[in-house]
């Protein structure tokens, strides 16, 4: 059995992929949203915890969402015994982040922490660009431009840097 759940319909994951799947011979899909919704009726109205079957010791549960369903969910299987995988879906925010996007825009535009030399390199405009951060909280790419415009600025110090 699968439990699908979203606040809205629209926001089901990967509907089409659940689709196929529920074609396959003793799969039951039971898609769950929190807002009432005329679509369908076989999406129920609730939270995926309403349609968790009772369990058994013989049970093996994967919850992935939102950190108070998760652990709701993780109570019901522990309490029958059940095996129990979740992943909470938590904000990546760092206790050095601040409080919201306005913050960390300014942060960034008025970013006065440059040397003589550097340039500021704007954020990825795609995931396709996006690189993970190192312990250090900077990019590999960002990274390697930094060092390539400082070694131009050192090589041609009375001119542009080639591009």
């Amino acid at each position: 059995m699968l439990i699908a759940g979203a606040r809205k319909l629209e926001s089901l994951y990967m509907l089409p992929a659940l689709c196929r799947l529920a074609l396959f011979p003793n799969v039951t899909i039971i898609p769950v949203v929190s807002e009432q919704q005329t679509m369908s009726n076989a999406v129920r109205k609730g939270s995926p915890l309403d349609y968790v079957p009772p369990l058994s010791r013989d049970d093996v549960v994967y919850c992935a969402g939102a950190p108070a369903m998760v652990e709701a969910i993780s109570h019901v299987a522990s309490e029958s015994g059940a095996k129990c995988y979740s992943d909470p879906f938590k904000p990546a925010v760092s206790k050095d982040d601040k409080a919201g996007l306005l913050s960390r825009a300014a942060d960034w535009l008025g970013s006065s922490e440059l040397k003589s030399g550097e340039m500021l390199t704007s954020p990825p405009l795609s995931m396709a660009d996006w690189t993970p951060l190192d312990a250090n909280g900077e990019s590999q790419s960002g990274r390697e431009r930094r060092e390539r415009h400082s070694v131009s600025a050192d090589l041609y110090p009375n001119q542009a840097a080639p591009a």
